[in-house]
């Protein structure tokens, strides 16, 4: 599906991303996907480049893990709280044994459904189990 516009594509990746988390209790805000349980919750947010423009988006992925309590402590908002706020911050490419940082790349003649399927892979094998590692606070704490 190739000579889309780039945002169009990248709305399109978000589309599909969200129709894989919503049954694993994500729910999207923006360009995020936060998941919340008793004691933490769980951010995948997609980062645009800052050097993007109309013919090329680039992007990556954050996956974050914030504590209720201490955000509770500091008044942040952890149903609104950006990436920068969480306690447990991670680029998707250094999850996992690649350690390298990930980045896609979209413009009129990237073929969207090899980049979605690439996304969604990473987002399902390593930011989901990720997050879920770190569900509680004491699991949490032991890593910060």
């Amino acid at each position: 599906m190739a000579n889309l516009a780039p945002e169009i594509q990248f709305k399109d990746i978000l589309a599909s991303i969200k129709a894989n988390l919503k049954p694993l209790g994500y729910f999207k805000r923006r360009n995020s996907f936060r998941q919340s349980g008793p004691e933490t919750v769980g951010l995948i947010e997609f980062q645009k480049s800052q050097w993007n423009n109309r013919e090329q988006i680039c992007f990556t992925i954050n996956v974050c893990v914030f504590s209720k309590q201490v955000c509770n402590n500091r008044d942040i908002d952890w149903n609104t709280a950006a990436s920068q706020h969480a306690q447990l911050r991670k680029r998707i490419g250094f999850i996992g044994n690649d350690n390298l940082d990930k980045w896609w790349e979209l413009d009129s003649d990237t073929p969207v459904t090899i980049v979605e399927k690439d996304v969604l892979k990473h987002v399902l094998e390593r930011a989901v189990p990720f997050i879920s590692r770190y569900d509680t606070d004491g699991k949490l704490l032991k890593v910060i």
